[in-house]
């Protein structure tokens, strides 16, 4: 695996985005993971859409041959870290932003995310941002 997406990433996937689906395009698809973080947030949205049935079959077929990485006792441990560090400086993210961002790190993977303002400020995560055009 080299890249680890975040969910904004891939609901631009889902609405067809041509800018998006060209750079996912670009690796091979051993190459992709999603957290379990952002696998619950698309289910959530799904749970909370009247389209759900239709969004869950979706984000269904997008990520089937992805694996999704959960968040164990070592991600715990990186987002207890994170989550210290942006509190002694004032500047807290979301929780889940910050558990996905662990994920990413656990793993070595890159993470790409169109959410700079928020994932800017974790130190040592790798972000890759592929802004649509």
């Amino acid at each position: 695996m080299r890249i680890l997406l975040d969910t904004d990433f891939c609901s631009l996937v889902l609405r067809g985005d041509v800018v998006a689906e060209g750079r996912l395009q670009q690796y091979r698809v051993s190459d992709v993971a999603i957290a379990s973080v952002t696998w619950a947030e698309a289910m959530y949205g799904c749970a909370r859409s009247e389209r759900g049935a239709l969004l869950w079959r979706m984000w269904s077929e997008l990520v089937v041959d992805w694996p999704i990485l959960p968040f164990d006792a070592r991600c715990a441990d990186v987002y207890a870290l994170i989550r210290s560090d942006l509190e002694r400086k004032g500047c807290v993210i979301g929780d889940r932003d910050m558990m996905i961002a662990a994920t990413a790190m656990v793993h070595d993977l890159a993470f790409v995310t169109n959410n700079l303002d928020e994932f800017r400020r974790i130190p040592g995560l790798r972000i890759e941002v592929w802004r649509p055009s």
